[in-house]
């Protein structure tokens, strides 16, 4: 608990958990998941292709969704009903997740 990586990890899963099981989230209120992930992602000291497309995922679904930027057809019959805004955050929670049970912070992580 003592390695501000580990501390900052936490910080990223709860921001995310937060709206993630929220029973009022709205639309705006992804500003807070968004920067949970943006700490993760920062946090990682070997950015793969796979954490990058993870955030690329994230800022197309979950940041751009409620914009002009995607047809109104597919915002309406599929994004906003089945919730797809959440997908990529949810993914990225599990990652977290994940990372905080099985990484060595002193050594995996980078604050520079």
């Amino acid at each position: 608990y003592k390695n501000y990586a580990f501390q900052l990890m936490i910080l990223a899963s709860t921001l995310l958990f937060l709206v993630l099981f929220s029973s009022g989230s709205e639309s705006p209120t992804y500003i807070i998941a968004v920067a949970g992930v943006m700490i993760w992602f920062f946090l990682q000291k070997e950015r793969s292709p796979l954490v990058i497309a993870m955030l690329v995922f994230v800022i197309i679904l979950t940041c751009f969704s409620p914009s002009d930027l995607f047809p109104k057809s597919i915002k309406v019959n599929y994004i906003v009903k089945y919730s797809l805004k959440a997908v990529p955050c949810i993914i990225v929670w599990f990652r977290i997740v994940y990372e905080l049970m099985t990484r060595d912070f002193e050594k995996d992580y980078s604050l520079t």
